[in-house]
Parts: structure tokens; C-alpha cells; sequence
């Protein structure tokens, strides 16, 4: 088997030949490399990674009339986020609902609401939060679960954006 060849450095072209057992060492490295297994431990990287990505983004809520954006880029906005959550919930639980709270956005407003009003706002972003990891745990498992490179073909062709 031949191939056209090109050097990058001096821009020679030249055609290589290549003996069967070449060709046949090219294939089984390509074959390794673009084997289903391996195809499934990839996107699987790329899954857990775009589910990271969208998990750290800020969210934009009704915060609690008007649209605000709170931050969720990092696990401490996160953690801020759910301790505040977890002290409204209580406080409400406890019969203060309608006691005045507050919480930074992204965009350093402070917005002053009831317990429940915040309690409401951030159970709201939780859940979408929630949604993405359940739409990406879907898409673990379907990976996993495909038997052959056509399967996983109509899971690229299907990525969520």
C-alpha cells in the first residue's frame, strides 16, 4: 500500500509504501484508539465535564419579584447558597415565614424578601440545578449502556447544547 506523504518542515512530498503488516499495525492502533469501550470513556469525560460546566453557572430567578442573577459559579456560592437555604427552611418550619431576609446577587444587590419568598426562589434554583445533573446522569447512562459505535453516534448527534 502507498501513501502520499508530506514533511511539514520542508514541504517534500513523497509516497511512502507501507507493507501489509504496516497497514495492518496502523488499523489495529486506529481500531484500540476508536474502540467502543474506549469511545464510551471519553464521552463519559465529556459528559461529567459539560455537566460541571452547566452545574457552575449562575442561574437567572424571579429573586423574589423581579429577575436576578445568583451566583453558583463556585462551591462556595453554592455552599452559601444552600446554608442560607437550610436556615430560611428552618426559620419558616419554625413559624417566621413572613420575617424579613436577605441575599447578595451576582450583581452585589442585596434583596430583602420574606423566608418563604426565599425559601421559594431558592428551591427553585436547586431544581434546576437538579435537572442538570439528572440529564446528564441520563446521558451516563445511555453511554454506558450503548452496544456499538452506531449508538454512540446518535449520542453525539444528540448532545444537549
Amino acid at each position: 500500500m502507498e501513501r502520499i506523504q508530506q514533511d511539514v518542515v520542508t514541504g517534500v512530498t513523497s509516497i511512502v509504501q507501507y507493507t501489509p503488516e504496516e497497514v495492518a499495525a496502523e488499523e489495529a492502533k486506529l481500531s484500540i484508539f476508536n474502540s467502543v469501550d474506549n469511545r464510551k470513556a471519553r464521552l463519559i469525560v465529556k459528559c461529567k465535564a459539560d455537566r460541571e460546566a452547566k452545574t457552575n453557572t449562575n442561574e437567572t430567578v424571579p429573586f423574589p419579584v423581579d429577575l436576578h442573577e445568583i451566583q453558583t459559579s463556585n462551591e462556595i456560592d453554592i455552599r452559601n447558597l444552600l446554608v442560607k437555604t437550610t436556615a430560611a427552611i428552618a426559620i419558616a418550619g419554625a413559624g417566621g415565614g413572613s420575617r424579613n431576609y436577605s441575599y447578595t446577587t451576582a450583581g452585589e444587590v442585596r434583596v430583602t424578601m420574606t423566608v418563604q419568598q426565599f425559601v421559594n426562589c431558592a428551591l427553585s434554583i436547586m431544581a434546576i440545578k437538579d435537572q442538570i445533573f439528572e440529564d446528564y446522569e441520563t446521558l451516563r447512562v445511555a453511554i454506558d449502556n450503548a452496544a456499538d459505535s452506531a449508538a454512540l453516534d446518535a449520542i453525539e448527534q444528540n448532545w444537549p447544547a
